[in-house]
């Protein structure tokens, strides 16, 4: 794992199956695969507010949204990289479980560069509200760097995913830092 990548582990990762794929944005899920419910943009939103809150006790600077489209293919990966965890039956970051890292896989705008990645991995539904989230990885030394502690970040994209086998479903959370040039 990368300096930039880092992930709360729970050990409540148990009795997951079936890979998901993941076509142009869209969830196929074959009959005996679980569902895949894609971030609200609220939920997400309120995770960015949450994250920034915080951040302003440390560095003063609110995160700003991220354009629409950059928004989209961050909910594409974070996607992805959840379906590698559930059929790897593990939380870990992308570019370990066969899918390319966020900084292999993102085409990002003129101007853009991905800082970091920060991951709460899969926990009970309702278990990842945006406060804990936060609180977390503020309490987390390498969370708390990656999430709140680069002066250069101004952009954080967030995405909150619930996927689920068998009536069991999970919920985590992916936010990538982002730096745009111009911003400040």
């Amino acid at each position: 794992m990368g300096p930039n990548h880092h992930c709360l582990r729970l050990n409540l990762l148990t009795g997951f199956s079936a890979l998901l794929a993941l076509s142009h944005g869209r969830m196929s899920v074959s009959a005996e695969a679980g569902v895949i419910s894609p971030s609200a943009p609220s939920a997400a939103h309120e995770t960015v507010e949450a994250v920034s809150l915080r951040r302003q006790t440390l560095l003063g600077p609110s995160y700003r949204r991220v354009p629409a489209e950059l928004q989209r293919a961050v909910e594409i990966y974070a996607h992805e990289q959840r379906t590698a965890m559930e059929a790897a039956g593990d939380c870990s970051h992308g570019g370990v479980l066969g899918i390319p890292s966020p900084f292999e896989r993102l085409i990002l705008p003129a101007g853009w560069r991905l800082l970091g990645e920060v991951l709460a991995c899969p926990a009970r539904p309702g278990y990842w509200t945006s406060e804990r989230v936060a609180l977390e990885w503020w309490r987390s030394p390498q969370h708390r760097r990656i999430a709140y502690g680069n002066p250069q970040a101004y952009h954080l994209a967030c995405s909150r995913v619930r996927q689920g086998t068998m009536g069991v479903s999970r919920d985590s959370v992916l936010c990538l830092v982002f730096k745009a040039t111009g911003a400040g």
